[in-house]
């Protein structure tokens, strides 16, 4: 699985930077803008089911069958209703509604593919995952090389996510001798739909805070400011995707010893020793060489936003960091609270961003995104200390921690 949704991340830093090489700046940012609105709006669509299907399947793995399919449908109803709305809202603007439709294709896609987790078939999703990628990677690539209209492109986009969810339909049907979905009594429906909620809302707010600064870029300093934003951004988001890796691999198995202390904290120490040498690592990298990966990646058009790289790979490294709480808290049923957490750092990313950009351009908005970051690890942490009675940070923690500031103070320095 490691390796199939590292692919996955690495297919999508790779298209957009190939979009970014082959269009200008200003269209590259327009795709942007509507790409972030558009995977705000299938979060809504998504409604949580990567953490509660993990979860729910984990703990009644012999009510598979039942589980998936009253997700389904709950799922299908959502994604009508919320795609109808959007299109009409956006008077069917094109590029908006091919880049949503592509999403929601790829939630499904996925949807597909949480049971495989929850009952260990991990080479199952890895080969789904890797084809579908794979599907996508062979066609858009030269596509997007060849033919450099922005059209033709995003057609291409739904095409491909098209392919990779009929693909993983039929693996599904398969796999599970699914002949058909049945329909859900109403009662059913809403209840799935309520306890999936919270999930939904953490989920949502805690993407739409890495989102409303691409918003507001557009409203302040227009699209070609978002291009040059997005840059750092989407190589952010790939790294992001890297912690979500190793939150949906420990995610089953902290589920699996809820209820016990000492294998809680003794797993968690060893998912902090995996993030945080993978967040150093790659953290360090970004930060010392934001220059040359900006201008090697995107070209030289880009290389006024290779300062906020810089701090962008702060924000990573924290995001790693506070993974391990956030998992710790998914499983001790702490969602309202981490809902609760994350909608005041939405107000205080919105705010701070509100304030920083005018005056400090793009470098404001990376700035304001750290402040959120930061933000939310202090509540998750305090939250996990009232859970376990314990910060779970240890000597190695510290020592990878102050050798990263460290790093930060001798660059700055020299």
């Amino acid at each position: 699985m490691f390796l199939s949704l590292t692919l996955k991340a690495m297919s999508s830093i790779v298209f957009f930077i190939i979009l970014a090489r082959v269009v200008n700046v200003e269209t590259f940012g327009n795709f942007m803008f509507y790409y972030s609105v558009a995977t705000i709006v299938v979060l809504l669509i998504d409604y949580g089911y990567s953490i509660t299907l993990i979860k729910d399947l984990t703990k009644n793995p012999t009510k598979t069958a039942e589980i998936i399919n009253i997700s389904f449908i709950s799922k299908v109803v959502l994604s009508s209703i919320i795609l109808i709305f959007s299109v009409f809202i956006s008077s069917g603007n094109y590029l908006f509604t091919v880049i949503i439709l592509a999403l929601t294709f790829d939630s499904f896609n996925q949807f597909f593919c949480f049971g495989y987790r929850a009952i260990d078939k991990f080479k199952l999703e890895t080969k789904v995952s890797t084809i579908s990628t794979a599907i996508h990677v062979i066609t858009i690539i030269p596509i997007t090389l060849i033919s450099k209209d922005i059209q033709v492109i995003t057609l291409t986009f739904l095409f491909t996510k098209c392919l990779g969810l009929i693909y993983s339909h039929y693996i599904f049907r398969k796999e599970y001798n699914f002949n058909k979905f049945r329909l859900v009594k109403k009662k059913i429906l809403l209840g799935t739909l309520s306890t999936n909620f919270p999930y939904m809302i953490h989920i949502l707010i805690g993407t739409l805070y890495m989102q409303v600064d691409t918003i507001l870029i557009k409203s302040f300093l227009g699209d070609e400011n978002v291009g040059l934003y997005q840059g750092p951004a989407r190589i952010l988001a790939g790294g992001i995707i890297l912690v979500n890796v190793f939150n949906s691999v420990f995610l089953p198995r902290f589920s699996s010893v809820k209820g016990n202390k000492s294998k809680l904290i003794s797993l968690s120490k060893k998912m902090r020793l995996y993030t945080l040498s993978c967040g150093f690592l790659i953290s360090s990298i970004l930060y010392l060489f934001s220059y040359n990966i900006i201008t090697l990646l995107f070209g030289i058009e880009y290389a006024a936003s290779s300062n906020v790289l810089k701090i962008m790979a702060v924000v990573l490294m924290i995001r790693f960091f506070s993974s391990q709480y956030g998992t710790i808290l998914t499983i001790s049923n702490r969602q309202k609270l981490r809902a609760g957490a994350v909608s005041v750092a939405l107000v205080i990313n919105a705010l701070s961003n509100i304030i920083l950009i005018p005056h400090y351009g793009l470098e404001g908005a990376a700035i304001s995104l750290l402040i959120t970051v930061l933000f939310i690890l202090f509540i998750y942490m305090l939250l996990t200390y009232f859970e376990l009675k314990k910060l779970l940070l240890d000597r190695s923690t510290v020592m990878i921690l102050v050798s990263f500031l460290t790093l930060i103070i001798l660059e700055r320095m020299i």
